[in-house]
């Protein structure tokens, strides 16, 4: 930590983008230097408070200790975001409709408790949350779930929506899909997928757009509006 610090300021560096996943590290397997040392405490306790406690944490370390700026990746790259609209050609069906209500509710729910930012629904009933493991492995647990539960890649149903959590620190950490979301989707025989527009970054739109209509999903950006509405 001490050594990337340094080299940021003799690079002149203002601004710090914050992008990827987050893996929780073994902290006992840490090679250390004396400003990591220093830190450590810290980030155990930021771990304790959730994936986003940890990242704020950092977010203000980097911030209030070493006056840098940290800008979230659609605040310099606002073509990522999800726009409010259909992005292919298959719309969901009536009851596909419905169950983006059902897992939006679901999202919500974990979300507020900091657990995970995706759930998947068919035909009624929510078949997977998005916890630890990422949406990607909650896509390969729904894809070993029996075919009767959910839909297939030659008959497709059931939704993944992915959500912001309630109050998170979206700077750096914003819900993201990109093609491999789209590729897992299918074979775990979804329908769709549907995401919070303006508050999901849409790695390779264009890719993900043509990857869906060649598999015959729908990708659609949801409105604050319907979000909210799945609060109450």
């Amino acid at each position: 930590m001490g050594e990337f610090l340094r080299l940021l300021k003799e690079a002149g560096c203002q601004d710090i983008v914050l992008i990827g996943g987050i893996k929780r590290p073994d902290l006992s397997k840490l090679g250390l230097d004396v400003t990591g040392m220093k830190l450590l405490p810290r980030v155990a306790r930021w771990m304790k408070a959730g994936d986003d406690g940890l990242l704020r944490g950092l977010a203000e370390f980097f911030e209030k200790e070493h006056g840098f700026h940290v800008v979230g990746a659609h605040e310099i790259a606002a073509s990522l975001l999800m726009p409010e609209a259909l992005l292919t050609r298959v719309a969901p069906s009536d009851q596909q409709e419905k169950d983006i209500d059902i897992a939006v509710r679901a999202a919500l729910a974990i979300g507020a408790l900091d657990i995970g930012q995706g759930a998947v629904a068919c035909r009624g009933i929510i078949l997977a949350l998005e916890a630890a493991e990422g949406t990607d492995e909650m896509l390969r647990r729904v894809a070993r779930l029996a075919p009767e539960l959910r839909g297939r890649p030659e008959a497709p149903d059931g939704v993944l929506v992915k959500l912001s959590k309630p109050g998170q620190e979206r700077r750096v950490d914003m819900p993201t899909i990109g093609v491999e979301t789209v590729e897992n989707a299918a074979a775990a025989g979804l329908a769709g997928i549907a995401v919070e527009a303006g508050g999901t970054l849409v790695v390779d739109g264009e890719a993900v757009a043509r990857v869906a209509n060649a598999k015959g999903l729908f990708v659609v950006g949801l409105g604050r509006a319907r979000i909210e509405k799945g609060s109450l």
